[in-house]
């Protein structure tokens, strides 16, 4: 789940996680569970490694991104669907998955950002915010 906050429409903070393996920033995502469907997914997620619940899902808006990474010595392919969240209250409460997190705007996230595709995926929602405001 992406997430944001704006005290004005024209500088919206995203909330990036610090993870505990491998020390990369990104956005809050998991596992699917047994009967799970992507969004319940996202929400548990959320909630689990930020305490947050309370948030607007943007409804018109969905990315799935597709990528590979190696864990000893075995290449994994992992897709995720992320979903966009407004938010009133920043306050995060975050998990034992995680050592750090932030609220930044765009141009300080992207930066952030350990991973291409995720900073890909942060100007896809970028644009999209510009373009509803």
């Amino acid at each position: 789940m992406i997430l944001f906050h704006t005290a004005d429409l024209f500088s919206p903070k995203y909330l990036l996680l610090k993870h505990v393996h491998g020390e990369h920033w990104s956005f809050p995502k998991g596992t699917v569970e047994a009967g799970e469907s992507d969004w319940e997914t996202a929400i548990r997620e959320l909630e689990e490694e930020t305490g947050i619940t309370a948030f607007e899902k943007i409804p018109d808006f969905s990315v799935e991104i597709h990528y590979q990474f190696e864990r000893d010595g075995t290449v994994i392919d992992k897709s995720v669907i992320y979903f966009l969240g407004q938010v009133a209250d920043t306050t995060t409460l975050l998990s034992e998955e995680h050592t750090a997190f932030e609220w930044l705007p765009y141009d300080e996230a992207r930066i952030r950002l350990t991973h291409e595709n995720a900073r890909l995926l942060l100007d896809k929602v970028n644009a999209y915010l510009q373009h509803e405001s």
